[in-house]
């Protein structure tokens, strides 16, 4: 079951490639298929993104530079349901960093989830799939 709260259109850009820690940024398509265990985090709109995991201690995904994927391994494949925040980081005309929440879903992680923010920090949105 995959629930996602959500108010704009779909779209996807994306790419670099990067291998670390558990972490795999790719240059296919924010639709594609999603692996058991993983998250794959698409940063498709005008900033950073991010997820946590609440229920496991809140741990965070590394931040995704707009315009990249990248896959999270997250370490388990329990299929019970798991609550997940999206997030965004943008940096104001100060300097600063600005970190404001997109939205939350809910995901097993026995069959992964895909996520791509859209928008821009001050009209941020996302899309979730999963195979």
């Amino acid at each position: 079951m995959l629930t996602f709260l959500s108010r704009g259109t779909a779209a996807w850009a994306g790419t670099i490639a990067l291998a670390m820690c558990g972490v795999t940024a790719t240059a296919t398509p924010a639709s594609a298929e999603v692996k058991s265990g993983h998250i794959k985090i698409c940063a498709s709109g005008k900033y950073s993104a991010s997820v946590s995991l609440p229920s496991r201690g809140d741990i965070r995904s590394p931040l995704v530079p707009s315009g990249s994927c990248l896959w999270w391994n997250i370490g388990f494949t329990s299929s019970e349901i798991t609550l997940m925040n999206v997030h965004g980081t943008s940096v104001t005309p100060l300097g600063t960093f600005w970190r404001f929440d997109v939205g939350i879903a809910t995901f097993k992680p026995s069959v992964g989830v895909g996520v791509a923010t859209l928008g821009t920090a001050s009209d941020p949105d996302f899309r979730v799939w999963h195979s």
